[in-house]
């Protein structure tokens, strides 16, 4: 990996933890970020100020804005696939309980991005899907 393309997912990686992060209660905050690794929790913790979180935009149009808000004037950028991507490497880091816990505190459109992640990542740990977990989890929280 080129130190252009480093920097850019490094700065994806950041971004999208902050939308995250600032959407999330102190708690569900706090609860995230011990899971994470060391480096990957130096940037989710960057610049943290609790007592404005969550923020009061709710909207899957407003994540994915603030998203692209940090990579504006660059081609090709889709805010929606940077998420998705930072999301997957979440949760290769954080369990799968931990996972659910956050899904349930987003708001349903922001919901939807996350959704399955934990019962993809399960299938990666090779740990069997119960038959009452459905393949792809929606917004029916």
């Amino acid at each position: 990996m080129g130190g252009k393309d480093r920097q850019r997912a490094y700065h994806a990686l950041r971004v999208v933890l902050h939308a995250l992060r600032d959407r999330l209660s102190v708690e569900q905050a706090a609860a995230l970020g011990a899971q994470l690794p060391m480096l990957i929790r130096g940037f989710y913790y960057e610049g943290w100020h609790p007592t404005g979180t969550p923020v009061k935009e709710r909207k899957r149009e407003d994540f994915l804005a603030h998203i692209a808000a940090a990579f504006r004037g660059e081609p090709g950028i889709d805010a929606e696939d940077i998420a998705r991507a930072v999301f997957q490497v979440i949760a290769k880091h954080v369990t799968p309980g931990e996972i659910k816990h956050v899904k349930i505190a987003l708001p349903g459109e922001i919901r939807s991005s996350l959704s399955g992640l934990h019962l993809r990542l399960r299938k990666l740990r090779g740990v069997p899907l119960s038959s009452q977990e459905p393949e792809h989890s929606g917004d029916a929280q």
